[in-house]
Protein backbone atom coordinates (compact mmCIF):
# COMPACT_ATOMS: atom_id res chain seq x y z
CA UNK A 1 0.00 0.00 0.00
CA UNK A 2 2.85 2.30 0.60
CA UNK A 3 3.66 3.18 -2.81
CA UNK A 4 0.06 3.90 -3.47
CA UNK A 5 0.44 6.23 -0.54
CA UNK A 6 3.65 8.04 -2.20
CA UNK A 7 2.09 8.82 -5.20
CA UNK A 8 -0.57 10.63 -3.50
CA UNK A 9 2.71 13.32 -2.81
CA UNK A 10 2.02 12.99 0.78
CA UNK A 11 5.51 14.81 1.70
CA UNK A 12 4.37 17.53 -0.87
CA UNK A 13 0.90 17.86 0.97
CA UNK A 14 2.93 18.26 4.44
CA UNK A 15 5.33 20.52 3.39
CA UNK A 16 2.41 22.45 1.38
CA UNK A 17 0.27 22.70 5.31
CA UNK A 18 4.17 23.86 6.86
CA UNK A 19 4.30 26.51 4.86
CA UNK A 20 0.87 27.83 5.72
CA UNK A 21 1.57 27.51 9.30
CA UNK A 22 1.03 30.84 11.69
CA UNK A 23 3.42 31.52 13.86
CA UNK A 24 1.91 34.93 14.64
CA UNK A 25 -1.23 33.25 16.92
CA UNK A 26 -1.29 30.77 19.38
CA UNK A 27 -3.91 29.40 22.13
CA UNK A 28 -3.65 28.61 25.55
CA UNK A 29 -6.10 26.52 27.38
CA UNK A 30 -6.49 26.59 31.43
CA UNK A 31 -8.04 24.18 32.86
CA UNK A 32 -10.11 22.94 29.89
CA UNK A 33 -11.90 19.30 29.54
CA UNK A 34 -10.16 17.56 26.87
CA UNK A 35 -13.18 16.54 24.64
CA UNK A 36 -13.04 19.83 24.23
CA UNK A 37 -9.35 20.30 23.95
CA UNK A 38 -9.93 17.47 20.99
CA UNK A 39 -12.93 19.80 19.50
CA UNK A 40 -9.76 22.98 19.97
CA UNK A 41 -7.13 20.95 18.13
CA UNK A 42 -9.16 20.31 15.21
CA UNK A 43 -10.13 24.18 14.57
CA UNK A 44 -7.03 25.54 15.60
CA UNK A 45 -5.04 22.58 13.23
CA UNK A 46 -7.88 23.46 10.33
CA UNK A 47 -7.09 26.79 10.85
CA UNK A 48 -2.83 27.25 10.49
CA UNK A 49 -2.02 27.35 14.30
CA UNK A 50 0.21 24.81 15.46
CA UNK A 51 0.44 25.03 18.74
CA UNK A 52 -1.83 24.59 21.86
CA UNK A 53 -0.42 25.45 25.64
CA UNK A 54 -2.47 23.34 28.13
CA UNK A 55 -2.40 24.57 31.90
CA UNK A 56 -3.65 22.03 34.18
CA UNK A 57 -3.39 23.53 37.99
CA UNK A 58 -2.97 20.87 40.28
CA UNK A 59 -6.52 21.74 42.19
CA UNK A 60 -8.30 21.13 39.07
CA UNK A 61 -7.11 18.03 38.65
CA UNK A 62 -10.13 15.85 40.55
CA UNK A 63 -12.75 18.15 38.15
CA UNK A 64 -10.98 17.01 35.05
CA UNK A 65 -11.42 13.52 35.62
CA UNK A 66 -7.99 13.07 36.07
CA UNK A 67 -6.61 13.91 32.36
CA UNK A 68 -4.74 16.98 33.95
CA UNK A 69 -2.43 15.33 35.92
CA UNK A 70 -1.60 12.32 32.82
CA UNK A 71 1.82 12.34 31.63
CA UNK A 72 2.59 14.28 28.10
CA UNK A 73 2.97 10.96 26.29
CA UNK A 74 -0.96 9.83 27.98
CA UNK A 75 -2.50 13.08 27.32
CA UNK A 76 -1.27 12.81 23.56
CA UNK A 77 -2.80 9.55 23.34
CA UNK A 78 -6.38 10.76 24.77
CA UNK A 79 -6.49 13.70 22.43
CA UNK A 80 -5.11 11.69 19.63
CA UNK A 81 -7.96 9.46 19.66
CA UNK A 82 -10.54 11.93 20.67
CA UNK A 83 -9.68 14.91 17.84
CA UNK A 84 -9.69 11.85 14.98
CA UNK A 85 -6.04 12.54 15.13
CA UNK A 86 -5.48 16.52 14.52
CA UNK A 87 -3.57 16.86 17.71
CA UNK A 88 -0.63 14.19 15.99
CA UNK A 89 -0.01 17.23 13.55
CA UNK A 90 0.31 20.06 16.36
CA UNK A 91 3.05 20.93 19.47
CA UNK A 92 1.03 20.16 22.91
CA UNK A 93 3.13 22.05 25.85
CA UNK A 94 1.54 21.72 29.07
CA UNK A 95 2.04 24.26 32.24
CA UNK A 96 1.40 23.82 36.19
CA UNK A 97 0.81 27.31 36.48
CA UNK A 98 0.29 30.49 34.36
CA UNK A 99 3.31 31.76 35.65
CA UNK A 100 5.31 29.16 33.45
CA UNK A 101 3.13 29.60 30.75
CA UNK A 102 3.14 33.53 30.41
CA UNK A 103 6.72 33.16 30.54
CA UNK A 104 6.99 30.67 28.02
CA UNK A 105 5.10 32.53 25.59
CA UNK A 106 7.02 35.75 26.94
CA UNK A 107 10.48 33.77 26.12
CA UNK A 108 8.84 33.40 22.33
CA UNK A 109 8.50 36.59 21.55
CA UNK A 110 4.16 37.26 21.67
CA UNK A 111 3.44 40.71 21.98
CA UNK A 112 0.07 40.65 23.41
CA UNK A 113 -1.69 37.88 25.30
CA UNK A 114 -5.77 38.07 24.90
CA UNK A 115 -7.93 36.79 27.89
CA UNK A 116 -11.62 36.24 26.25
CA UNK A 117 -14.16 36.77 29.06
CA UNK A 118 -17.81 38.15 28.94
CA UNK A 119 -16.63 40.39 32.15
CA UNK A 120 -16.36 44.23 31.87
CA UNK A 121 -14.24 46.29 30.59
CA UNK A 122 -13.64 44.03 27.89
CA UNK A 123 -13.68 44.82 24.02
CA UNK A 124 -15.99 43.37 21.07
CA UNK A 125 -13.94 41.40 19.07
CA UNK A 126 -15.69 43.02 15.98
CA UNK A 127 -14.53 46.16 17.24
CA UNK A 128 -12.26 47.66 14.39
CA UNK A 129 -9.92 50.73 15.40
CA UNK A 130 -6.25 51.72 15.30
CA UNK A 131 -6.30 50.98 19.30
CA UNK A 132 -7.52 47.35 18.52
CA UNK A 133 -5.09 45.75 16.65
CA UNK A 134 -5.26 42.45 19.15
CA UNK A 135 -5.25 40.73 15.40
CA UNK A 136 -2.73 41.46 13.77
CA UNK A 137 -0.32 41.40 16.44
CA UNK A 138 2.09 38.18 17.77
CA UNK A 139 -0.53 37.32 20.02
CA UNK A 140 -1.56 34.41 21.99
CA UNK A 141 -5.55 33.87 22.49
CA UNK A 142 -6.63 32.73 26.29
CA UNK A 143 -9.52 30.99 26.80
CA UNK A 144 -11.17 28.72 30.30
CA UNK A 145 -12.91 26.38 31.17
CA UNK A 146 -16.64 26.26 30.78
CA UNK A 147 -17.03 26.52 34.53
CA UNK A 148 -15.03 28.84 36.21
CA UNK A 149 -13.79 30.79 32.66
CA UNK A 150 -10.09 32.19 33.12
CA UNK A 151 -8.72 32.60 36.04
CA UNK A 152 -8.42 36.02 38.34
CA UNK A 153 -4.22 35.48 37.84
CA UNK A 154 -4.44 34.98 34.03
CA UNK A 155 -6.59 37.61 33.46
CA UNK A 156 -4.26 40.02 35.36
CA UNK A 157 -1.70 38.51 33.21
CA UNK A 158 -3.14 39.41 30.15
CA UNK A 159 -2.59 42.52 27.61
CA UNK A 160 -6.20 42.83 26.51
CA UNK A 161 -9.49 41.19 27.41
CA UNK A 162 -12.09 40.50 24.60
CA UNK A 163 -15.80 39.32 24.46
CA UNK A 164 -17.87 38.04 22.13
CA UNK A 165 -21.62 39.88 21.56
CA UNK A 166 -24.26 37.91 22.49
CA UNK A 167 -27.94 38.75 21.86
CA UNK A 168 -29.35 35.78 23.23
CA UNK A 169 -31.09 35.06 26.74
CA UNK A 170 -28.11 32.70 27.53
CA UNK A 171 -25.02 34.60 26.89
CA UNK A 172 -23.26 31.69 27.16
CA UNK A 173 -20.61 29.80 25.03
CA UNK A 174 -19.24 26.74 24.73
CA UNK A 175 -15.44 27.21 24.83
CA UNK A 176 -14.70 25.33 21.84
CA UNK A 177 -16.92 27.57 19.81
CA UNK A 178 -15.77 30.55 21.79
CA UNK A 179 -11.67 29.49 20.09
CA UNK A 180 -13.92 29.22 16.35
CA UNK A 181 -15.57 32.40 16.37
CA UNK A 182 -12.59 34.17 17.25
CA UNK A 183 -9.65 32.38 15.96
CA UNK A 184 -11.57 32.75 12.60
CA UNK A 185 -12.30 36.78 13.30
CA UNK A 186 -8.23 36.92 14.10
CA UNK A 187 -7.19 34.88 10.91
CA UNK A 188 -10.36 37.08 8.90
CA UNK A 189 -8.39 40.27 9.83
CA UNK A 190 -4.37 39.09 9.51
CA UNK A 191 -5.34 37.57 5.97
CA UNK A 192 -7.37 40.90 4.75
CA UNK A 193 -4.00 42.83 6.44
CA UNK A 194 -1.86 40.91 4.29
CA UNK A 195 0.20 39.86 7.38
CA UNK A 196 2.60 37.17 6.68
CA UNK A 197 3.24 34.97 9.20
CA UNK A 198 5.09 31.37 8.08
CA UNK A 199 7.57 30.30 10.35
CA UNK A 200 11.18 30.39 8.79
CA UNK A 201 12.99 27.91 7.08
CA UNK A 202 14.26 26.37 9.65
CA UNK A 203 11.44 26.22 11.35
CA UNK A 204 9.35 24.55 9.15
CA UNK A 205 12.22 21.85 8.52
CA UNK A 206 12.33 21.21 12.58
CA UNK A 207 8.54 21.12 12.34
CA UNK A 208 8.34 18.11 9.88
CA UNK A 209 10.91 16.43 11.02
CA UNK A 210 10.31 16.51 14.66
CA UNK A 211 6.33 16.84 14.68
CA UNK A 212 4.85 15.51 11.73
CA UNK A 213 7.36 12.54 10.46
CA UNK A 214 8.09 9.82 12.26
CA UNK A 215 11.28 7.40 12.29
CA UNK A 216 11.92 6.62 8.75
CA UNK A 217 10.23 10.00 7.19
CA UNK A 218 6.40 7.84 7.51
CA UNK A 219 3.72 10.72 8.42
CA UNK A 220 2.02 9.35 11.96
CA UNK A 221 -1.71 9.31 10.17
CA UNK A 222 -3.52 10.64 7.02
CA UNK A 223 -6.64 12.41 7.84
CA UNK A 224 -7.92 12.92 4.98
CA UNK A 225 -9.64 9.42 4.42
CA UNK A 226 -11.04 10.20 0.91
CA UNK A 227 -7.47 10.23 0.13
CA UNK A 228 -7.03 6.81 1.63
CA UNK A 229 -9.84 5.43 -0.14
CA UNK A 230 -8.04 6.36 -3.43
CA UNK A 231 -5.03 4.67 -2.58
CA UNK A 232 -7.19 1.99 -1.33
CA UNK A 233 -8.90 1.58 -4.30
CA UNK A 234 -5.60 1.95 -6.74
CA UNK A 235 -4.35 -0.43 -4.82
CA UNK A 236 -6.77 -3.29 -4.92
CA UNK A 237 -7.71 -2.42 -8.87
CA UNK A 238 -3.36 -2.86 -9.40
CA UNK A 239 -3.63 -5.89 -7.61
CA UNK A 240 -6.40 -7.58 -9.19
CA UNK A 241 -4.73 -6.40 -12.71
CA UNK A 242 -1.64 -8.13 -11.45
CA UNK A 243 -3.59 -11.57 -10.55
CA UNK A 244 -4.96 -11.79 -14.19
CA UNK A 245 -1.93 -10.62 -15.10
CA UNK A 246 -0.15 -13.89 -14.04
CA UNK A 247 -3.43 -15.89 -15.00
CA UNK A 248 -3.48 -15.12 -18.66
CA UNK A 249 0.28 -16.14 -18.18
CA UNK A 250 -0.42 -19.36 -17.23
CA UNK A 251 -2.96 -19.99 -19.58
Amino acid sequence: LLPHLNSLQISERIASVVKQRRSGLTIVLEDVRKENVALIARTAEALGVGTLHCIYSPHMHAHLRGFGELTASSKAAQLSKISRSATDWMRIESYQSVESCVQALRHASFETIVATTPSTPSTDIYEESINNDWALRKTALCFGSEGNGISSELLQAADLWLRIPQRGMSQSLNVAASVAIILAEATRRRDKAGISDSLSDEAQTHLIADVLLLEGGIPPRLHNKAHIKHAMRDYKATFKCEIRHEESNLS
